[in-house]
């Protein structure tokens, strides 16, 4: 496969992705690395090209039909879109990704979607839609118990608290956030809650702590380079300035965070910022600049939909009207200002966020509704048989979603520990050809005159070994036949040889147990070289292999060192031993155990005569 070409990066860590990208062999993790790429770069506010890897990922996790990878590729598309300003393209791509996320049954991915639908919404000053997908967040997220995913739930109902100007319970969320974001020492997130915290100290009339607070937000936002929080700490400070008629610094911090914003591509602040500007200028009596500046958020803020953006624009602009003395022309522009602040929420509103939490408002109104059909006695023998039926109706359908959803976390969860054991694989197969690649070195060196036959049974035995590889599981027949080929070549080796018996019971059909590839090997390695090569005699090896309630007992005992071995070797536990596949194979049985709901083991003893390893493999049989 081609490499990847990239434009030049901005730091190491970028350089370092792209590298392993492009190394990366299967197409799972290379999902995995774009999408982590995409998230940094988004994180940077680097918004094209993060679109771009998350774009690549999307395209890959289609191919190979890896869901997980393409629900968080949606996920980056869509929140990439939504800092660009252009949200049906961004809602397009979110409710994909809630789709995927749905299927595979992610409490997690179903959090960080709804909170990013949230978002747009929020954006577009649709606070009802907002609130409907933040609630949904909150639940997802509390579900999962994923600490990050409830910080963030927590951030946004402090700034949906705040938009519906209930300050007090905006405050408590946006400390709440703070915390959470300690505890997860999540610099950026941090940052994110000072000036939350910040802003909602402004509408309480505390400049001073308002100001405190962006500095902090502003200090993290450097030392992490987010340029977009940067961005945002420079326009909070500005408005905290202003409210102190400090408005030359106000100036100067609103000029900085709109070449960032510009830089970066976010729309939605830039309309901000505009508007910032028009207002300082107003407060400075500079009622042209004031208009170019309100004008340029008004028609950007009606390009992208943004409602909020175009209410304080008109407002504004009505105001410089009324100075001048243009009454007819403010007139019109209040009625627009009123029309548009109309349409984004009601007193009815205001009224319902600040008196119902937003963990119960669903709750509660469910009962509302189910009081207010009780209290109809002409209906009640009516509501009692509908009740009755579309309980069963609901029960079905709860069944039916429960069942499927099982089902999905089931293929998910299958999924993950087919790809541990592929990772674990992965890891043994170079580490298996390494060895090869030494001991061939070592014969040709000690027995040049055997080498060929040597080498013929070494090729025989790596090209069976990496046509097992395709595979997560082999007959019991085919691994054994790779164990045998292993030992005649390894006892040509020693200088004294070794003798080998493999015993398997009467209850087994070794064509039928399926077994992981290479799953004896690093024992057997283990036995010869740290049993019977320190030994001065031809030693022994026994393999016995039974069936015990659906695991594989498998014994492999050598009359080699034993005891002594273990204590050259500064062991005074045999389950310290730290052997690069013992660990691996010990891995691969625990994974298995998830898999099949059996739980195997590994134990490993030296006995003052002899080394014996006992293992037992889930597995399936089927005859």
């Amino acid at each position: 496969m081609s490499a990847l070409v990239y434009a030049q990066s901005p730091d190491a860590r970028l350089d370092s992705l792209k590298i392993n990208i492009n190394k990366a062999k299967q197409d799972t993790k290379k999902v995995i690395l774009l999408n982590e790429a995409a998230t940094y770069l988004e994180q940077i506010a680097a918004y094209d090209s993060s679109l771009a890897f998350a774009q690549k990922a999307k395209a890959i996790a289609e191919k190979t039909h890896y869901t997980v990878g393409l629900a968080l590729a949606y996920n980056l598309i869509g929140k990439n879109i939504t800092n660009q300003g252009n949200y049906e393209e961004a809602l397009r791509n979110l409710y994909i990704a809630l789709k995927l996320n749905r299927d595979i049954g992610s409490l997690t991915g179903l959090a960080l979607t709804h909170n990013y639908i949230g978002n747009v919404f929020l954006n577009q000053n649709n606070y009802s839609k907002a609130l409907h997908y933040f609630i949904l967040a909150k639940k997802y997220a509390d579900e999962s118990h994923d600490n990050r995913s409830i910080a963030i739930s927590v951030g946004n109902s402090g700034k949906l608290f705040h938009r519906a100007t209930n300050y007090t319970e905006a405050f408590k969320q946006n400390v709440q956030y703070l915390e959470l974001a300690q505890k997860l020492n999540d610099q950026r997130m941090i940052a994110a809650a000072h000036n939350n915290l910040g802003v909602t100290w402004l509408s309480l009339k505390n400049p001073d702590e308002a100001i405190k607070n962006h500095e902090k937000a502003l200090g993290i936002a450097k030392a992490v380079d987010d340029k977009r929080i940067i961005a945002f700490s420079f326009n909070n400070l500005g408005t905290a300035y202003s409210a102190k008629e400090m408005y030359t610094k106000a100036l100067a911090y609103q000029f900085s965070s709109l070449e960032i914003k510009k830089e970066i591509g976010d729309k939605t602040g830039i309309v901000n910022s505009f508007n910032n500007l028009g207002l300082l200028y107003t407060k400075l009596k500079q009622y042209p600049k004031a208009k170019q500046y309100l004008n340029q958020g008004l028609n950007l803020s009606k390009e992208i939909g943004n409602k909020e953006g175009q209410g304080i624009a008109y407002t504004a602009l009505a105001v410089i009207d009324t100075l001048e003395g243009n009454f007819k022309g403010a007139y019109y522009l209040d009625k627009k200002a009123a029309v548009v602040k109309d349409s984004i929420f009601n007193e009815r509103f205001r009224k319902e966020i600040a008196t119902l939490t937003i963990q119960f408002e669903t709750e509660k109104k469910e009962q509302e509704i189910k009081a207010h059909l009780l209290e109809n006695s002409v209906l009640k023998i009516r509501i009692y048989f509908g009740m009755s039926v579309a309980i069963l109706l609901i029960g079905g359908l709860i069944l039916f979603y429960y069942l499927r959803l099982r089902r999905k976390k089931r293929e998910y969860e299958h999924s993950l520990l087919n790809l541990e054991l592929i990772v674990l694989k992965s890891q043994l197969n170079p580490h298996f050809v390494a060895n090869s690649l030494s001991a061939i070195k070592a014969f040709i060196d000690q027995q040049p005159d055997r080498a060929s036959q040597f080498l013929s049974k070494f090729a025989r035995l790596i090209r069976k070994v990496l046509e097992q590889s395709e595979y997560s599981l082999i007959s019991l027949k085919e691994e054994l036949k790779t164990v045998e080929l292993y030992m005649q070549i390894e006892s040509v080796r020693l200088d004294h040889g070794f003798d080998y018996k493999i015993e398997i019971s009467d209850q087994i059909d070794p064509d039928e147990v399926m077994v992981p590839p290479l799953i004896l090997q690093p024992s057997i390695e283990n036995a010869i070289w740290h049993g019977l090569a320190p030994k001065p005699a031809r030693g022994q090896i026994v393999i016995y292999i039974s069936l015990e309630n659906d695991l594989l007992r498998i014994t492999i005992e050598d009359n080699g060192e034993g005891q002594r071995a273990m204590t050259d070797k500064g062991l005074t536990n045999p389950q310290e031993n730290k052997s690069f596949g013992i660990a691996i194979t010990r891995k691969r049985i625990e994974i298995l155990g998830k898999e099949l709901k059996r739980e195997g083991y590994f134990h490993l003893n030296f006995l003052p005569d002899r080394t014996v390893v006992d293992m037992a493999i889930p597995v399936n049989i089927h005859y």
